[in-house]
């Protein structure tokens, strides 16, 4: 390779990085359909959101929020929970009292093979969720697992205490 062409080598490198991060701002919301839920991901920086209404929301996890207490707990009910690609998680939670619920929670997501029910290594990811009375809304969880095949595995996801610890 002659140095003559070393130049010409960095311009295409440089050419091509360029053209993709403009393809990446240009294009950066990728769609996605499953479960019933409309979910859109950013390309650049990873933010999942879901829509709700004609309002696309994204869930910003604060940690020092307060832990819903477990009383608290049986007021809320999921139903209709979708696995999505790259590990995201959509379930429809459902505040059935007259007062709202705001503070942390942990969903422990239990998963068993289909086919002798054997337990796999479960996971409890701890969230921040607030839900207005008697109101119905769908969370978006990422996390972080394999999307489960269905024919393979069966889930589970149970709401739980912020200290929750898994050992019954």
């Amino acid at each position: 390779m002659k140095i003559t062409f070393l130049p010409r080598i960095a311009l295409i490198l440089a050419l091509a990085l360029v053209g993709g991060g403009a393809y990446l701002i240009a294009i950066r919301w990728q769609d996605v359909s499953f479960g019933g839920y409309e979910v859109r991901r950013n390309r650049l920086t990873g933010i999942a959101q879901v829509k709700i209404g004609e309002v696309w929301t994204d869930y910003q996890d604060d940690p020092y929020s307060e832990a819903i207490p477990q009383e608290r707990l049986q007021d809320i009910r999921l139903t209709n929970v979708a696995w999505g690609a790259d590990g995201l998680l959509c379930v429809r939670a459902e505040n059935r009292s007259e007062t709202p619920v705001r503070g942390r929670v942990a969903f422990h997501i239990i998963r068993r093979k289909s086919t002798d029910m054997r337990m796999l290594p479960d996971r409890t990811l701890r969230v921040t969720i607030d839900i207005a009375p008697k109101a119905t809304i769908p969370l978006l969880i990422r996390t972080n697992l394999p999307t489960p095949d269905p024919k393979r595995l069966r889930t589970t996801v149970e709401l739980q205490p912020v200290s929750y610890s898994g050992m019954d």
